[in-house]
């Protein structure tokens, strides 16, 4: 694991009965993308990055060639409390921020279109 965000949502997913796959490599034409979890067609990503408007561009980016390649049902992103804010004002509003204590419920909602 990279980070103890992705340790502690990776135990998350595994505690609630998911069959998880961690940095799953998605081959998309030429390009090679990995997303820090795949639960089906569901990808979860963490970060801890401050600069949001940074990281939620590349996020969208691959966000947006999943969907172009019919692979993604919904989109969560995992980030401490203090960022949720930051992340939710950069992201397009179908793609789920959330804390870590969010993230169940956030499974649970059912898929999201993007």
């Amino acid at each position: 694991m990279y980070n103890k965000l992705e340790k502690d949502v990776y135990e998350l997913l595994l505690q609630s009965g998911l069959s998880v796959e961690y940095e799953p490599i998605v081959r998309i034409g030429i390009r090679r993308i990995a997303p820090d979890f795949r639960i089906g067609r569901l990808y979860v990503e963490c970060t801890c990055e401050p600069k949001a408007s940074i990281k939620a561009a590349s996020l969208s980016k691959k966000f947006d060639l999943l969907n172009q390649e019919s692979l993604l049902e919904k989109a969560i992103v995992v980030t401490p409390p203090h960022l949720v804010g930051k992340y939710r004002f950069y992201l397009e509003a179908e793609v789920s921020v959330v804390s870590i204590a969010g993230l169940v419920g956030a499974l649970a909602d059912g898929p999201g279109e993007i």
